[in-house]
């Protein structure tokens, strides 16, 4: 999920599907069968407090939802309470939540403080550039290779579930210190089987005194502020990949195996 306005970022995923999954379970407590005019200005619905639409890939409308005053029960209206008047397309009702913590929720929190979006199981390619050198990994089934030779999954998962649970401590526009990001200490480019790539890159700390190290991903206009500890991380794991002995090969024997079928009838057989 993206934020479209008013800023464009990449949202963050637990307010959205804890949002999806209220709205999923949003239950009228009574509808309101006579309204008119007046009534929907007494209800705070010629003027909503807020409004929530809900599209589908193709643009139909799933859900339009117009959410007026908070209302104290039986029709009444009030300031207290957790009801709330509401419009859904035709239908008027009271409903039993405001939702008001989304509709009031500010932008800042909407947005996600994650590196990468990526889950450690969707990455297939990965190239990370460091002062160590460049190196190369590929998915081939359920192993990796480390340029071109395969290596246990273990290390390789270890760098890719850390990655997915590197949070930013705080979010800046990308503007503000594009100057000062000098040259990346590091650089991961990532892909997915199904035509997703990020490229992270992490950076000097903009003042030797921060406790955070600047960070970008392609395709966000944004600077992510992570741990100072996030570079000792990353360096352990890709240490570690770099370490990892090689899985054994199976070396097959080339001779001819000879099988007794009966006394007497040797029948050779290639090596299976």
């Amino acid at each position: 999920m993206w934020l479209e306005s008013p800023i464009t970022d990449r949202a963050a995923s637990d307010p959205v599907d804890r949002l999806l999954e209220a709205l999923v379970g949003l239950q009228a407590e009574r509808f309101l069968d006579a309204h008119d005019e007046s009534s929907s200005s007494r209800l705070g619905l010629e003027s909503p407090r807020a409004t929530i639409e809900v599209l589908a890939d193709d643009g139909t409308e799933i859900l339009n939802l117009s959410l007026g005053s908070v209302s104290l029960g039986n029709g009444a209206e009030g300031s207290a309470g957790g009801a709330r008047f509401a419009r859904a397309g035709e239908e008027w009702v009271e409903l039993g939540r405001s939702l008001e913590e989304w509709w009031s929720k500010p932008v800042e929190e909407w947005r996600s403080k994650r590196w990468t979006a990526l889950e450690p199981w969707q990455v297939d390619d990965a190239t990370i550039e460091s002062p160590s050198g460049r190196l190369v990994l590929r998915r081939e089934g359920v192993d990796w290779q480390r340029e071109g030779v395969a290596i246990p999954f273990t290390s390789v998962s270890d760098l890719f579930a850390m990655l997915s649970e590197t949070q930013a401590v705080a979010l800046a526009p990308a503007t503000v210190v594009a100057e000062a990001l000098g040259t990346p200490l590091m650089t991961l480019a990532l892909a997915a089987s199904e035509g997703h790539e990020e490229t992270l890159a992490l950076y000097p700390a903009i003042d030797s005194s921060s406790s955070t190290l600047p960070a970008t991903v392609s395709g966000r206009e944004v600077v992510l502020l992570l741990p100072a500890t996030t570079l000792t991380s990353l360096e352990a794991k890709v240490a570690a990949i770099r370490a990892a002995e090689p899985l054994p090969q199976d070396d097959f024997e080339e001779d001819e195996v000879v099988i007794n079928a009966t006394e007497g009838n040797d029948e050779k057989m290639a090596p299976q």
